[in-house]
């Protein structure tokens, strides 16, 4: 299955929007208010705009508009039958892959309003720019946190990069629990991270990742890329995880590490999609196996518009940053039919001032750091904190 397509997949949790949405086949998204659909193309004006020229577009370039009211026109809902894999046998090669709908569980609204609380911001304005901002994050209304099946949980947790010096960082873990009486499996292959400008990455790296520990060869890292996003037909027979070990140079030796496609979370219990890990390399040297959650590529270009001590409040709709989760799961092994949740987490505030994991903070400087601007933080672990930032210049 193609990328694009699975990322049309995702997109059809239920959501609610002030104006029409057009949703492309390659998961672009239009604000619109929608004038005309006939049997080639739509025609168009943009929300934000609407006194100005009508657009359109090639149906078959669109997979849903989602409309002001509600309703909903699907132009390519038929069930999807994906390729097969070449590690799957004949049988599950058979199977239908057939999305099927979950409606937000009871608690959805809750959960929403959970991570975008009102905080409280003590700053002492300056009649200086600020050249440093970190972001206070939030969780968007249309966002699909809960269904009958899975409820994703949003969790700080302060790690120690013993690369640099016991140098602390603030991360989160996305735990994910399974509400249901029976296995349920994730596809990490097929579960996305959106980033504002359209780029994104999956959380399934088909290559494995290679660290030299110890002797006098320094240090080989085999990262791969982007993961090739293989077929959901057979994918429990594809990988599991492995550490592989091996003599490699003067008294070194080289540690293969490989991820685990498929998550399976036994009944009622909780799983994180990724997490912190570091592996001892030589002395006090240590190389990042795998990361959390952290947001940290917010830009803000402006300098001179944010003053040391003050901070910008925004929107869902005028924020400059957003990241968009698409997790695919399933209730059978063979995955003969799936389900998404997704969810959107963007910048609610920029806060002028700087603190930053690249000073040798202890865990409890760090968290005083933050204190100093929103007094809450800790004692609030649903306060969604980002990492400091440069501020450019024009």
């Amino acid at each position: 299955m193609k990328i694009e397509l699975s990322i049309v997949l995702c997109l059809m949790g239920v959501q609610f929007f002030s104006q029409d949405i057009i949703i492309k086949k390659n998961g672009e998204e239009i604000q619109a208010k929608v004038s005309t659909v006939s049997d080639a193309k739509i025609e168009y004006k943009k929300w934000s705009n609407q006194e100005g020229p009508t657009y359109s577009i090639n149906k078959h370039e669109v997979f849903m508009i989602k409309y002001i009211n509600g309703n909903k026109d699907v132009f390519n809902n038929d069930p999807q039958t994906i390729s097969p894999s070449s590690s799957s046998t004949p049988e599950e090669n058979s199977l239908p892959n057939q999305y099927i709908l979950r409606a937000p569980a009871s608690n959805n609204t809750t959960l929403i309003q959970k991570y975008s609380p009102e905080i409280h911001i003590t700053t002492k304005p300056s009649k200086k720019d600020s050249k440093w901002f970190f972001p206070v994050m939030a969780v968007g209304d249309s966002s699909l946190l809960s269904t009958e099946d899975l409820e994703v949980s949003i969790l700080p947790i302060v790690v120690c990069n013993q690369d640099q010096t016991a140098t602390y960082l603030l991360r989160y873990y996305l735990a994910i629990k399974n509400k249901t009486d029976q296995t349920i499996y994730i596809d990490k292959a097929h579960t996305f991270r959106i980033y504002t400008d359209g780029s994104y990455k999956t959380y399934y790296d088909v290559n494995p990742k290679t660290i030299i520990q110890g002797g006098n060869t320094g240090i080989g890292i085999n990262l791969g890329g982007i993961a090739n996003v293989l077929n959901i037909g057979g994918i429990m027979n594809t990988l599991a995880n492995s550490t592989t070990v091996e003599q490699s140079g003067q008294n070194s030796v080289a540690e293969s590490y490989s991820q685990q496609r498929i998550l399976a979370i036994p009944p009622h219990a909780t799983a994180h999609l990724s997490e912190y890990k570091q592996a001892h390399v030589k002395g006090k040297h240590y190389e990042n196996i795998s990361d959390a959650e952290f947001w940290g590529f917010c830009f803000h270009n402006q300098r001179g518009a944010l003053k040391k001590g003050e901070y910008i409040q925004y929107t869902e709709e005028t924020s400059p940053y957003a990241n968009k989760y698409y997790i695919t799961y399933s209730r059978n092994e063979n995955f003969s039919s799936y389900s998404t949740l997704n969810f959107k987490i963007y910048t609610r505030y920029i806060i002028g001032e700087f603190w930053s994991s690249l000073l040798n903070y202890k865990k409890d400087d760090l968290i005083k750091e933050i204190q100093q601007y929103i007094p809450d933080f800790w004692k609030n672990p649903n306060i969604i904190i980002g990492e400091c930032h440069y501020i450019s210049k024009p």
